[in-house]
């Protein structure tokens, strides 16, 4: 399996398992949610990330206010929040998306059943929003970004997902997630 198909996998698997535990947690979520309210769990998520940083400037006089780029990463003091908060923020973001693509092609799916929604809706996310965001985006990103911890973190995330290949959803997911605790921890 070529890389980009094994990132689009991916990438649906999350999609897909995100609308399902969407469902579990609000029945027709779908239809009961509104991009409002992941907006404000991205924002308070992603306010819950920034604390993970050593950035209060009243609180700590030793931050240079000239900080750029990776240097940033040094003011991390709590790293294993930091991977928490990106995880909600991704489930979060993955809601959104899933939300804003139905309400933008709602009519589409105006006569289905809850079963046929989240199928038909799942397909077209991935031809029309995973694989474009693959081939345009995600693929460079890891592919070629000049950073060298970037491309050392691509290059170990290539090696497990080339051995893993064949492996089952949650097995890839276990696998990954122990990868990028530990090249977090290395490169960090």
């Amino acid at each position: 399996m070529e890389l980009k198909e094994k990132l689009s996998s991916m990438l649906f698997n999350v999609f897909e398992y995100q609308y399902k535990y969407n469902e579990l947690a609000t029945k027709n979520w779908i239809n009961n949610r509104n991009l409002r309210d992941w907006l404000l769990a991205i924002h308070t998520e992603f306010s819950e990330f920034i604390d993970c940083f050593d950035w209060k400037w009243w609180k700590n006089n030793k931050i240079d206010s000239n900080i750029k780029g990776e240097d940033i990463l040094n003011l991390v003091i709590n790293k294993k929040n930091l991977l928490v908060e990106l995880s909600d923020l991704l489930h979060f973001v993955v809601s959104f998306i899933i939300q804003a693509y139905y309400m933008k092609n709602k009519d589409k799916y105006k006569n289905s059943n809850d079963k046929t929604i989240q199928n038909v809706l799942l397909k077209d996310l991935k031809n029309n929003v995973i694989k474009p965001l693959v081939d345009n985006q995600l693929y460079s990103f890891i592919k070629f970004n000049g950073s060298e911890k970037h491309n050392l973190l691509g290059r170990e995330l290539l090696l497990v997902l080339e051995k893993y290949e064949n492996g089952t959803p949650e097995e890839i997911y276990k696998v990954l997630k122990d990868k990028i605790v530990e090249v977090f921890d290395k490169y960090l």
